[in-house]
């Protein structure tokens, strides 16, 4: 606050200037407060990636790093650390990768497959990765020669015709009952279908 001239109320030549350049000055000091708190934050944040790293909990490792980066000011300063971030979070998406292709996690948003490609494209030299790609790859695709050789051996055998005929039999005694507004046997027809094949899909639409 001003002080008052002796003898009165403050007067103009009293006031604290607070012009233009003044108010400048203020939002270049608060932008560069905001900028180092930002910067210790995410440099908190990488030290803690890295101590996971080394208890090998790279799901944790991974949530520090990806939060350094996403406060990091982009200044300068910060482009060492961000470099580290980088660094932590490609060595965290790898492991990660490794120990879902161990447990078999092959492919979706929590795949191996998502997070070795994440990795790579942290650094596309990371040959590493790229292997690691490669393998992941081999064994989905092994997965679904496997399924198709299974899929083929179910739907040729004696057993799974027979209750292919019974159960399209079946499906058509409902459809007539729907036709006729018998909904109950319609119903008790449909479950008799499901006890065979849960996954039939001529049942999903039909009911």
């Amino acid at each position: 606050a001003a002080v008052p001239a002796e003898g009165g109320a403050p007067g103009a030549e009293d006031a604290v200037p607070f012009g233009p350049d003044t108010t400048a000055v203020d939002a270049g000091n608060q932008q560069k407060t905001i900028e180092v708190i930002r910067h210790i934050q995410a440099a908190r944040d990488v030290e803690l990636g890295q101590k996971a790293i080394a208890y090998e909990a790279y799901e944790t490792g991974l949530s520090h790093f990806q939060s350094a980066e996403r406060i990091l000011p982009d200044t300068p300063l910060a482009a060492q650390l961000r470099i580290k971030a980088n660094e932590g979070a490609m060595i965290c998406q790898y492991n990660i990768a490794v120990a879902k292709l161990d447990a078999g996690e092959l492919e979706g948003d929590k795949g191996a497959l998502i997070y070795a490609k994440q990795a790579l494209a942290r650094n596309r030299k990371f040959k590493a990765a790229q292997r690691l790609i490669e393998r992941i790859e081999f064994k989905i695709a092994e997965e679904a020669r496997k399924k198709k050789r299974m899929s083929v051996r179910r739907t040729t055998s004696p057993d799974y015709l027979k209750k292919k005929n019974t159960m399209e039999e079946w499906l058509v005694r409902a459809e007539q009952h729907i036709r006729v507004e018998e909904y109950d046997e319609a119903q008790a027809r449909l479950k008799m279908v499901l006890a065979i094949d849960p996954g039939s899909k001529r049942l999903l639409q039909t009911k």
